[in-house]
């Protein structure tokens, strides 16, 4: 019997009283997920449906549905009440399989597979991938004649696979459990406890995890317990009162360094230097708000659990980068995507940062300490980007009532304003402005969304609003902090970010994707990128919607470092006839703009060209017939 996880099983039982389709972006919400965590969601729950012979019906743009009879879905939910086994996916097979390898001198197929509940034959049909994939860590599989697999690399190697391992959210508490209940492991749990208190009482502080360092250090134990030490030549070294410490545990003087890097890298309620020390940390956090609140006004107190947050996570990232403890942030994309302004600005504020301090952050690092200053960032310009929202009914008085009654329940954080006839809806808009119209009557408007609903709001009506106007407040922030944050860049011209040749004016094109792969044309025949990045951009679209539409009407794509890009560029498609972009929350775009980074000590050009081209003087320039690429290049800011 197959079964899905708890959240998995939440959705499910969402899904079974829906009369309609439900878009991923409103399971997301729904569920507190990223749209990537549901869509992983999504497939392991079809392939549960699947082997119970039924399926979940998806459309494009719509999103899922259990299109079950009644008997069908009384079926399923029985079902969820008896599974009793984990399924797993692909890429988490393989994260149980590298955990299973850290943890023993040597495994068989047979129990691989076991572990993964999936036979040997499906493990064995994986292993090409898992194998490259411990290559980028410079770690291989030996195949051991007689006893089995063997996971073989530098000391220091594995251990950072471990660390990897256990910094990523798919299979966490499967693995934690293997790694709990591995003997060896569970045999030095009294000495990590031992060094973790003495380190606390030592520090006068508190780990914020205490089951993760302690099973760090158990892990460490093991492997010297079991010969595996490390070389005397590379560790970060460490002089404080920590190597004290664990000098009464450990007597090589690279595992001592070793150790107390791990130690100082991981979270603690406050620093675990002495007061006397200087804390980097809390000089930087401090940096990163005072840039931030150039752009916007930040109020320090009442944010200051999570500035203090966002302090505790660049204290352990400095040890990490000085330590070269690299960790994988399963959010990189989903970030560089999602908030993409805030990422490049970010990016740009960590460059400052490495000149001054000496200390490099990579991307990973990066993206989580993009995610503290969105969230800071973000509820400081909660009130300011509330969006007004007019009522239209023409059904009397008591129906225009309960309709604005539960729109201002609904949506607290909005301005409600009407109800509103339909004769008097033009004399109102001419005075007013209104980012969106819910209407209970049919009705359009040529520059305001409208969204028609039933006169008593039904659920469907709700989410659809919600949907909306969670995108609407997002370009809205976007809009506000491109105009906070042109104030301190110098002027330019798009002429300072394209080349001529890289602009092109189309009348029209058949689909958003193809207007990506036209715009990345001129680049692909120079060189400047491969074709996997063109369809890497595509994906990005694919999986995370149109965040990317920053400005009105444009879209600003791109992909990582690693999916094919050989140097800084960008370039333009303007397109005469607008085209729908993305398969859900789709929106209206005239133009596409390709981006690239490939050495990030080089400014991205996203932030000014999206300042420039959000500008409602150029775009309009932009929508004119007789716009040409010399017109498109002295557009500026």
């Amino acid at each position: 019997m197959i079964t899905v996880s708890k959240r998995q099983k939440e959705i499910v039982e969402y899904l079974i009283k829906q009369t309609d389709y439900v878009t991923i972006c409103d399971i997301a919400m729904k569920f507190s997920i990223s749209d990537r965590t549901c869509r992983n969601d999504l497939s392991s729950i079809g392939t549960f449906l699947k082997e119970s012979g039924l399926s979940l019906s998806r459309k494009t743009g719509k999103g899922v549905f259990l299109n079950c009879t009644p008997e069908e879905k009384r079926k399923i939910s029985e079902l969820l009440k008896t599974a009793d086994t984990r399924f797993y996916n692909r890429r988490e097979r393989e994260n149980l399989v590298i955990a299973l390898l850290l943890i023993s001198e040597t495994t068989t197929f047979q129990e691989l597979a076991e572990v993964c509940l999936v036979s040997k034959q499906t493990v064995i049909n994986q292993f090409d991938s898992l194998e490259q994939r411990l290559r980028r860590n410079t770690l291989a599989i030996e195949k051991v004649p007689g006893r089995g697999l063997h996971l073989k690399g530098e000391e220091k190697s594995i251990r950072f696979q471990f660390l990897e391992l256990l910094g990523m959210e798919l299979c966490k508490e499967e693995i934690y459990s293997l790694f709990s209940e591995d003997k060896s492991i569970q045999t030095n749990f009294p000495t990590a406890t031992a060094i973790v208190n003495d380190v606390q009482e030592l520090k006068k502080i508190q780990f914020v995890d205490f089951k993760r360092i302690q099973l760090i250090l158990s892990y460490i134990l093991s492997r010297i317990e079991n010969g595996h030490s490390l070389r005397k030549n590379w560790v970060y070294k460490d002089d404080s009162d920590l190597k004290e410490v664990i000098e009464k545990y450990i007597s090589t003087d690279s595992e001592q360094y070793f150790i107390c890097s791990l130690i100082q890298a991981e979270r603690t309620n406050q620093p675990i230097l002495n007061m006397s020390t200087r804390d980097e940390a809390q000089m930087i956090s401090q940096e990163l708000i005072s840039s931030l609140a150039q752009v916007y006004p930040i109020e320090r107190d009442s944010l200051r659990e999570i500035i203090d947050g966002l302090t505790v996570h660049l204290r352990a990232a400095i040890y990490r980068s000085r330590s070269k403890i690299h960790i994988r942030n399963e959010l990189l994309n989903e970030v560089k995507m999602s908030v993409s302004l805030m990422f490049e600005f970010t990016l740009h504020e960590m460059c400052k940062v490495e000149e001054k301090y000496g200390i490099v952050f990579d991307e990973n690092e990066i993206a989580y300490i993009a995610m503290y200053l969105t969230s800071i960032y973000e509820t400081s310009i909660k009130e300011t980007v509330s969006l007004d929202i007019l009522i239209i009914c023409s059904y009397g008085v008591a129906t225009s009532a309960v309709l604005k009654l539960r729109l201002e329940r609904a949506l607290p954080d909005c301005n409600i304003w009407g109800p509103c006839s339909l004769s008097g809806v033009d004399e109102y808009l001419q005075a007013n402005k209104i980012d969106l119209i819910v209407s209970a009557n049919d009705y359009t408007h040529d520059h305001i969304p409208v969204i028609v609903v039933e006169p008593l709001l039904t659920q469907k009506d709700l989410e659809q609003i919600r949907q909306k106007l969670y995108h609407d407040s997002y370009s809205l922030m976007c809009s506000t902090f491109l105009k906070s944050y042109s104030l301190q860049v110098d002027r330019h011209c798009i002429g300072s970010y394209i080349s001529p040749q890289d602009i092109q004016i189309l009348d029209v094109c058949d689909s958003w994707n193809e207007a990506i792969r036209i715009a990345s044309s001129p680049l692909l025949k120079k060189g400047d990128i491969e074709q996997r990045y063109i369809e890497e951009m595509i994906n990005a679209v694919r999986n995370y919607g149109t965040y990317m539409v920053l400005t009105p009407e444009i879209a600003y794509v791109h992909a990582g470092v690693n999916d094919g890009i050989h140097r800084n560029y960008s370039a333009l498609l303007l397109l005469k006839k607008p085209v729908i972009f993305g398969n859900f929350n789709k929106k209206k775009i005239c133009a596409v703009v390709v981006l690239g980074i490939n050495n990030r000590k080089e400014d991205s050009d996203l932030l000014n060209l999206a300042y420039i081209l959000g500008k409602e003087e150029n775009l309009k320039r932009l929508k004119e017939k007789d716009i040409t690429i010399k017109d498109i290049l002295e557009l500026h800011d």
